[in-house]
């Protein structure tokens, strides 16, 4: 028994040694190595027990292809669940991988927590730092379809919590970034169910999906997510979208459908198979929106067009994900001038080929299309071939009115960070701004910056451009014949040639403009020099400008500027009414330029500006910042101080000014005169990611202006105060106050709140107290009387680029007068009123003595428009130098965008127009003419508000012409036609009723005449007729004109008949050819001749002479005292003649001084000397 009991005592023993095994370092240690020598797992103990904290220093598990291996790994069992026939345990590791063929898994640490029995395995916790997820494909592998296995696994897996901080996926050269990954799910047999899925992908957004999958057969997926996309890199236009993603059906045909509501909807749906080779599929896409969709809003570097999508807009994809695909789109848009633009196009991918077939854009209205073909090979060698075509298309606005046709052709490739771009057979031709416009040749330029061989030349709105390129050399020429074409309110001519090596190592440049005017700026010449070598990295920049006037004042500038990548220096030189020298110098230092800027002193008509002391001047490259050292400009009355001065990307200015306005007066124009004290402050900083801050005020007391005509004509105003300011408020709007005070009280005023941004509403208020016009009379230098009274109110609010203006303003005791024109409108009253958007003017005056009225509506926003019914009766309206008439309207004016429609009538009921000959300028030319040279290039253009008129003007029998050739009496009416696409056409008829017509030499009588008008008004047909009677020999001679203007014939005729040279005698000379015939022939000859010398170049280049004009040859006396004569002007006031006898040798010379136009004094010299004061009048 006592053997019985301890072999019973042994085995209690034995086994309770076993149970103990578990929980001691030792018997963990040996069961660990029996685990790793009795089963496929490699184990490596570290310390610890299996129920208790177990360390192992490594852990791989082979199973055929597939290896798992971990390392770092600490397990804790918690014992008290065996009692329950389940395991739970916590576990951590430092790594851990997943090896299969053509792939693995890796990650970093992870810690979890779980329960295991043998039906389940429940994970309430995982957390992982980061892992890696890298599908390897084979090079050598064929193609092959998927064919899911049947994934069954036999006991339940619970996911309660997952998460993983970071994940990278890698499939070949190709990888994505995942984060913040968020996994609740349970697997059991062959359902999968998601109860939640989350996940971020860096710069693009966030997704967040649940659903089920039935992993047997051909695999069934019902999932639904919701993606939000909210990265920066994506594309503006999908931005802040939402977007609902559906996958539903067995794999070999799944159904994806992809839904986003917004500014457009988007809707996209997708079929594909992913069991067969290459994932065949079909697709269907569309986008909506409510209107149209300006094309910035899609793609915001197009901010310089009015583009517009029109709705809706789709297309459709099939082929296979992984092979050739093909994609068809069609859209319609329209801006830039063109109506309804439509596109369509095909596009076919298959790697690394993606193919553009015959995309074509197509504006039915303009007549406009334009055809894309391209191929391009997307790889680390890649290229770029295509082709442009049109048989016409309209330019859109910004490039002004033409028309081209034709074809360009484009080659580009690249491997790396080389690459080429060339564009062959560039073959346009049309009309740009009524001008012929041709580009023809090819050209091209690569990585290094060298160019191509090739030739390009352009003809394009009077600009020639021609580019030359060979193996060795390029050159190119540029002529501008005016930039009037180019830049509106302009002109010059501007040329450019350049010659160089086709690597661009060296160039040279030389230029010139000649007659340039630009923004009140004129520069008659100018001159440009610069040469750039690459190699040594120098540059030279040389331009003169020996003449600039601006406001009729004059100075000099020559520039010089040269250096390298390690310094530069440049000089700046005015001579004239600015004169001066500005010298300023820099060096590279650490990847920025330091300069300094000289002590330099200019010298302007209202004294001297300082700065006395050197400047320090940096630019910053890298964070695009310019800075200024704080100094000063110092006139002898007025201080410019900048104690800060940052400018670029940030910055921060701070600007003080202080003195009499006297010092600003180089800055008028000439004959404008400013005194008063002014001062002034600009606190401004600025950044990227916040709104400006501002801080200015502006202050000027006892302000005098006054602008003098000449003869001793002048106007003058006062200001007893004008101030200004501008302060950032707490909430971040711009805060606005001013006022203006004159004669003891506040006449103009200003308040309100401007927003810190465009898109941020205004409010702003201006009120106006009986504000004397004759404030802005020295600012306007045409007007040299403006009276009157303003008084109102206008408020502005809302968006600032698209205010609500609602207001009135008042004008009374209005009195306007143009300088050199005495014709004044008085007694003008006027009523402005805005609402909404929208108003009324009405007003009346008194022009030349008869009334004058005015009335319509008007329209502010979106833009200006106004209908005007204008009227008035007898107006006297002086036209300079002695021309009068009286006349009556009755007009309709419209204006709306840039567009004027006049129609009505205009009735003369009498006047004069008193002529010596037309003055420069007395006809102007039409606003659509283009002036042209010689060779037909462009001078200037001139393109004004487009003019609709229909206007009769009704000429009574009263009117007359009086000059020195002429003295008739006419009348008629006209009917004046123009449209903006057409010139001015005229139809109707004048009558001449009567008068005298001065020709060769002698008085003819006016009988009958008319001037027809049928379209254009420079070549009407004649019909007139003037005669002188010869009493003594009982003769009527004449000339008739018939004819268009264009091609006029001049015939003589007499009563009685008689031949053509007696007849021009007696038109001539009074007599016939039989009395003194030897004589007379002389005198005939030299009245013909004399004529026929004032229409040659000789008398033409005379009367260009300085303060010469009216040079002319002819004769003079009758009989026997005809003399041969040459007369002018000099000056206004004296006319001078000299004459010659032809039968008798006696000289006469006359000179006559004009006191007026009617009072001049007479002094001739011949046998006998006289002086007479002669004065001549009317007699009605």
């Amino acid at each position: 028994m006592r053997a019985l009991l301890i072999s019973l005592a042994l085995v209690v023993a034995l086994l309770t040694a076993l149970l103990m095994l578990p929980f001691s370092d030792a018997g963990s240690r040996r069961i660990v190595a029996w685990i790793d020598s009795a089963t496929p797992l490699d184990i490596e103990y570290t310390s610890g027990s299996l129920f208790g904290l177990l360390e192992l220093k490594r852990l791989s598990l082979p199973a055929g292809a597939v290896r798992v291996e971990a390392s770092g790994l600490k397990i804790q069992l918690d014992a008290s669940c065996l009692w329950h026939s389940e395991f739970c345990f916590d576990l951590q590791l430092l790594e851990g991988a997943v090896n299969w063929p053509g792939g693995r898994w890796q990650q970093g640490a992870m810690s979890a927590s779980g329960i295991a029995s043998a039906e389940s395995i429940t994970l309430r916790s995982v957390d992982l730092v980061e892992g890696d997820l890298i599908f390897d494909p084979a090079e050598d592998s064929e193609p092959a379809g998927f064919i899911p296995p049947e994934v069954l696994l036999p006991l339940l897996l619970q996911v309660d919590s997952m998460r993983v901080a970071t994940l990278d996926v890698l499939v070949g050269d190709v990888s994505q970034q995942l984060e913040s990954i968020a996994l609740v799910g349970r697997w059991s047999g062959t359902e999968l169910s998601l109860a939640q899925l989350e996940l971020g992908v860096p710069g693009v957004g966030h997704l967040q999906t649940q659903g089920s999958a039935q992993l047997q057969g051909l695999w069934s997926l019902a999932l639904d997510a919701e993606v939000s996309l909210e990265g920066d890199l994506l594309p503006p236009a999908v931005q802040q979208r939402e977007a609902q993603l559906l996958i539903v059906g067995a794999l070999d045909d799944l159904h994806l459908n992809v839904r986003s509501e917004g500014a457009p909807d988007a809707d996209l749906d997708a079929r594909l198979n992913v069991t067969e080779v290459g994932v065949p599929y079909s697709s269907d896409w569309s986008l909506e929106w409510a209107s149209v969709m300006p094309l910035v809003e899609l793609v915001p570097s197009l901010t310089e067009t009015d583009f517009a999508l029109e709705g809706p807009l789709s297309g459709s994809a099939q082929g296979e994900l992984l092979g050739e695909q093909t994609a068809e789109f069609s859209a319609q848009f329209s801006g830039e001038g063109y109506t309804a633009i439509d596109a369509a196009g095909t596009l076919n991918w298959q790697a690394p080929m993606l193919t553009v077939s015959d995309l074509t854009l197509r504006d039915a209205i303009s007549d406009s299309a334009l055809h894309l073909n391209a191929t391009a090979q997307l790889a680390q060698s890649w290229s770029v071939e295509g082709r442009i075509a049109s048989d016409g298309f309209t330019l859109p606005e910004a490039a002004g009115d033409g028309r081209l046709a034709g074809a360009v052709s484009l080659a580009a490739q690249g491997e790396g960070a080389s690459w080429s771009v060339e564009l062959g057979s560039i073959a346009l031709e049309g009309e740009v701004a009524g001008l012929p416009a041709i580009v023809k040749g090819r050209g091209g330029i690569d990585s290094n910056l060298e160019l191509l061989p090739g030739a390009l030349h352009a003809s394009v709105n009077g600009t020639d451009l021609s580019l030359a390129v060979d193996a060795d050399r390029a050159s190119m020429s540029l002529v501008l014949d005016s930039l009037s074409r180019w830049l509106p309110r302009s002109r010059g001519r501007i040329e450019l040639t350049g010659e160089g090596s086709t690597a661009l190592h060296s160039l040279q440049l030389e230029g010139s403009g000649r007659g340039i005017e630009l923004a009140e700026v004129q520069v008659p010449l100018a001159n440009i020099r610069g040469q750039i070598d690459r190699a040594s990295s120098r540059f030279r920049l040389a331009v003169d400008a020996p003449e600039i006037i601006r406001f009729e004042r004059e100075f000099g500038v020559q520039i010089d500027a040269e250096g390298d990548l390690e310094s530069f220096r440049a000089n700046i030189q005015s001579r004239g009414e600015l004169a001066g020298e500005l010298r300023l110098s820099a060096t590279a230092q650490d990847g920025a330029w330091q300069g300094e800027l000289a002590p330099a002193q200019l010298e302007t008509s209202a004294g001297s500006w300082a700065s006395r002391e050197p400047v320090a001047v940096s630019w910053l490259p890298i964070e695009n910042q310019w800075l200024v050292a704080p100094h000063c400009w110092k006139h002898s009355e007025f201080e410019l101080c900048g104690s800060k001065l940052q400018f670029g990307a940030q910055g921060d200015v701070q600007l003080t000014m202080a003195g009499d306005t006297r010092a600003l007066e180089a800055t008028l124009p000439r004959g404008m005169r400013l005194r008063g004290e002014a001062q002034g402050r600009l606190n401004a900083q600025w950044r990227p990611d916040a709104a400006p801050e501002l801080d200015a005020q502006l202050k000027m007391e006892n302000l005098r202006v006054v602008r003098r005509y000449g003869m001793g004509e002048r106007v003058r105003t006062e200001y007893e105060l004008i101030q200004l300011g501008l302060a950032r408020q707490d909430d971040g709007r711009l805060g606005v106050t001013g006022q203006v005070r004159q004669q003891g009280r506040e006449v103009a005023s200003v308040a309100g709140m401007l927003p810190q941004d465009s898109n941020g509403a205004m409010d702003l208020e201006l009120t106006i107290d009986t504000l004397p016009l004759t404030s802005f009379t020295p600012w306007f230098p045409e007007i040299s009387s403006l009276e009157g009274q303003v008084s109102g109110r206008i408020d502005a609010s809302g968006p600032v680029l698209d205010p609500d203006i609602n207001g009135t303003l008042s004008l009374a005791e209005g009195r306007l007068a143009l300088v050199g024109n005495p014709t004044e409108l008085t007694d003008l009253e006027m009523q402005l009123t805005v609402r909404e958007g929208g108003g009324d003017i009405a007003g009346r005056g008194m022009l030349g003595g008869g009334e004058l009225r005015f009335e319509g509506p008007l329209q502010v926003q979106p833009e200006l428009t106004l209908e005007l019914s204008l009227s008035g009766e007898r107006h006297e309206v002086l036209m300079p130098p002695a021309s009068e008439l009286v006349v009556s309207e009755e007009l309709a004016i419209a204006f709306s965008d840039r567009k004027m429609q006049v129609t009505g009538e205009i009735k003369i009921h009498e006047g004069v127009l008193r002529h010596e000959e037309l003055p420069a300028g007395s006809v102007a030319i039409s606003d659509d003419v283009v002036i042209v040279d010689l060779a037909g290039n462009a001078i200037e253009t001139e393109r004004p508000i487009a003019l609709d008129a229909d206007v009769w003007i009704r000429i009574r029998d009263r009117f007359r012409v009086e000059g020195e050739q002429v003295q008739a009496v006419l009348g008629g009416d006209l009917h004046l036609v123009q449209t903006p696409t057409t010139p001015l056409q005229v139809y109707g008829t004048l009558n001449l009723l009567g008068g005298e017509l001065r020709a060769y030499q002698q008085t003819l009588q006016i009988k009958r005449g008319t001037i027809a008008f049928s379209g254009p008004a420079d070549n009407p047909e004649l019909d007139v007729a003037a005669e002188r009677e010869i009493r003594s020999d009982d003769v009527t001679v004449g000339a008739r004109l018939s004819g268009s203007l264009d091609d006029a014939q001049l015939e003589v005729y007499s009563d009685p008949v008689m031949s053509q040279s007696e007849a021009m005698s007696y038109l001539v000379r009074g007599r016939g050819l039989d009395a003194g015939a030897g004589a007379d022939g002389t005198a005939l000859a030299l009245a013909m001749g004399a004529d026929v010398v004032n229409r040659s170049g000789i008398v033409s280049e005379l009367n260009r002479m300085p303060l010469i004009s009216d040079v002319a040859f002819g004769t003079s006396g009758s009989e026997d005292d005809t003399a041969a004569t040459v007369s002018g002007y000099i000056g206004n006031r004296i006319y001078v003649s000299y004459g010659v006898g032809i039968y008798e040798p006696i000289n006469v010379f006359t000179a006559r001084l004009y006191l007026q136009s009617r009072l001049w004094l007479e002094v001739v010299s011949r046998l006998e000397s006289s002086v007479d004061l002669y004065y001549s009048f009317e007699i009605d």
